[in-house]
């Protein structure tokens, strides 16, 4: 029973995780340029919970003593690329808001000239 629990466990979350994937791409909750990170760790996980001999060739392949060495080496680079993506992602939207924050007050600054302009022609002195 428990060999099957091992067998099974791994897959139903690999799977489970693709398709939260995709509900989140159709749901437009996530765009196309962040998931791919995502799909590539899912269909990784998937291989390995179909094909779990896979990561002791892969972790010989590379050097790795064992494969819990290779997998926690390839989920710190996982992440290391994920708070890459994420920090590039913020600067871009930082650097977006300074300039519409610039932008609205040139515009407030604008309308209020205008303002002031159609109040002086509609109450001269």
């Amino acid at each position: 029973m428990t060999e099957v629990l091992y067998r099974l466990l791994p897959f139903v979350v690999s799977v489970g995780l693709l398709a939260y994937i995709f509900f989140l791409l159709r749901s437009h909750r996530v765009r196309e340029r962040y998931v791919w990170l995502w799909l590539i760790l899912g269909l990784g996980m998937l291989v390995l919970s179909i094909f779990p001999e896979t990561a002791f060739v892969v972790s010989r392949w590379f050097g790795f003593q064992t494969p819990s060495n290779m997998l926690l080496a390839a989920c710190s680079g996982f992440l290391l690329l994920t708070a890459i993506n994420l920090s590039t992602a913020i600067s871009s939207l930082q650097e977006d808001r300074r300039r519409f924050t610039e932008e609205l007050a040139i515009m407030d600054a604008r309308v209020r000239e205008l303002e002031a302009a159609a109040q002086r022609e509609n109450h001269p002195e």
